[in-house]
């Protein structure tokens, strides 16, 4: 499945964009089938107005901060700078909002005044689908290590989130150990 973004023209004359998740349908005759599973709002388009990174984020050791941190406080603290680093204001714990948006990460999900959106950054999307994606992720079943780290890689990818490899290979190392 994979984020597939449509441009609508609205009444006014004002082309929006909207985000679907979508699975492809591989028939033997014809070409490949999308359906779409769910809606995930309007997307809007983010400038970084920050460059921080997460050393800097974090101010300590990278190995001891893994050590000392749980996998979901890590992914959080990634999705924490990301969002920072797009100009979001942390207005109560996990809860961050930028003009009318809204992102939650204690409750998953991504809204504008009420309404599911998705926030492009990095070329990828912010929605409450790729939020549950990696907060509750879950390894696909018989992978080699190295495929295990593309498709893991692409996951944190899909969230507009940029990594340093020393970061990711942290992240990693946590995620699989307790495997």
């Amino acid at each position: 499945m994979y984020i597939r973004s449509k441009k609508r023209k609205l009444n006014s004359g004002k082309i929006v964009e909207y985000a679907y998740l979508v699975s492809i349908k591989h028939r033997k005759t014809k070409t490949p089938k999308q359906k779409v599973k769910k809606y995930l709002g309007r997307i809007y388009k983010l400038e970084k107005k920050k460059n921080k990174t997460f050393k800097d984020f974090i101010a300590q050791d990278l190995d001891l901060y893994f050590k000392s941190n749980s996998l979901t406080k890590i992914k959080k603290d990634l999705i924490k700078l990301e969002l920072l680093n797009y100009g979001f204001l942390e207005i109560s714990k996990e809860v961050f909002v930028f003009n009318d948006f809204k992102v939650n990460l204690n409750k998953p999900g991504v809204l504008d005044k009420n309404k599911e959106i998705s926030l492009e950054i990095n070329n990828n999307f912010i929605n409450s689908y790729t939020l549950n994606r990696i907060l509750n992720y879950t390894p696909p079943k018989n992978l080699s290590q190295l495929q295990l780290a593309k498709e893991y890689a692409n996951s944190l990818l899909s969230l507009g989130l940029t990594l340093q490899e020393d970061v990711f290979v942290g992240l990693f190392k946590k995620e699989f150990s307790k495997n």
